[in-house]
């Protein structure tokens, strides 16, 4: 009998996974495309222009658009965190061929093997109403696809193979007045996959609590296509001047027009660096209707991991161990 419940138990965890599942991904260089087993991210024009679609729909044309076009500089007379055109003192164009350095590798963060692919650029920063530039500023996207899952500092998971995290750096702007605020513009939009948006998605606000943390799900549909896809972003930025680092509050607005939505992430006056860290998420098919949860969107019950662990592994070892006592206990008997 005791030879029994020692078979159960090592049967038991024989069949539990040991790690976290593994996911493919690699970057296809002529074509600007990381192509993982649950997410296809295709740069257009080698720019931070995100055209997004998952590998089960690889025969069909639509995909989604995020394409980050323009920062400006504004002073926010009326304080309600929204660009108005009379506002804005300068700007830096996000959408130039050949602006960018680009630079992918496969390296390994924390113990976990990822993917990261690197925009970096000196962007001109032009005044309102002025021909020539006033200066640039260092701008970059760093784009990281885990292979596995991954947690951030603030208990953010990262869903391995299906989400792309982007890092968004802004340094040394050459601001035109200390009392200005910084806006950050991305158009949101269903296209096809060679480059042109055609209208906007439907779209559906949510917010995850992360510990302390506050993050934004903007939830994309489409009747194009069949899948949906999540843009969030945490609702603070952190600022690093001088050796010390402050985080600070990001407000955003949304506005719906007929080709497309545009995202305004408004940012503080800052010294030295700002960091902000976005990402895209595709939602798993046939989940989709589910609420957002901090594990994940639309997880069912038993698919959830613990460490890690599928639940369903964890329970099927607790019913092992339950059924191995009551057994000791009858032979006691």
């Amino acid at each position: 009998m005791k030879k029994l419940i020692a078979l159960l138990i090592i049967v038991s965890f024989l069949a539990m996974p040991t790690q976290i599942a593994s996911h493919d991904a690699r970057w296809n260089s002529k074509t600007g495309t990381i192509e993982a087993d649950g997410i296809i991210v295709r740069f257009f024009e080698m720019r931070p222009h995100y055209i997004v679609w998952v590998p089960e729909f690889n025969n069909t044309t639509t995909a989604y658009h995020i394409n980050f076009i323009r920062i400006v500089e504004f002073d926010d007379k009326d304080g309600d965190n929204a660009v108005d055109d009379s506002e804005v003192l300068a700007k830096a164009e996000l959408t130039a061929k050949d602006l960018w350095s680009v630079k992918a590798e496969n390296t390994t963060i924390d113990g976990v093997k990822a993917i990261v692919v690197s925009f970096e650029a000196n962007i001109s920063v032009f005044k309102t109403g002025m021909k020539g530039g006033i200066g640039q500023a260092y701008v970059a996207f760093i784009n990281k696809i885990f292979l596995e899952n991954y947690t951030l500092e603030n208990g953010y998971e990262i869903a391995g193979g299906r989400e792309l995290k982007i890092d968004i750096k802004i340094k040394d702007w050459p601001w035109v007045s200390e009392n200005s605020k910084l806006a950050l513009l991305v158009l949101i939009a269903v296209g096809d996959k060679e480059g042109h948006m055609e209208k906007a998605p439907e779209t559906h606000m949510h917010q995850i609590q992360v510990r302390e943390s506050n993050v934004r799900e903007l939830r994309l549909n489409s009747t194009d296509t069949k899948f949906q896809l999540a843009f969030r972003w945490e609702e603070q930025v952190r600022l690093q001047f001088e050796g010390n680092e402050t985080y600070a509050k990001v407000n955003h607005s949304i506005l719906a027009e007929e080709c497309d939505s545009i995202v305004t992430f408004v940012y503080p006056h800052f010294n030295g660096t700002l960091e902000h860290d976005p990402s895209i998420v595709a939602l798993e098919t046939e989940a989709t209707e589910g609420e957002a949860t901090e594990g994940g969107v639309g997880e069912g019950l038993l698919e959830q991991n613990v460490g890690g662990i599928p639940l369903i592994y964890l329970i099927a070892l607790f019913v092992v161990a339950i059924v191995s006592i009551v057994i000791v206990i009858k032979v006691k008997r």
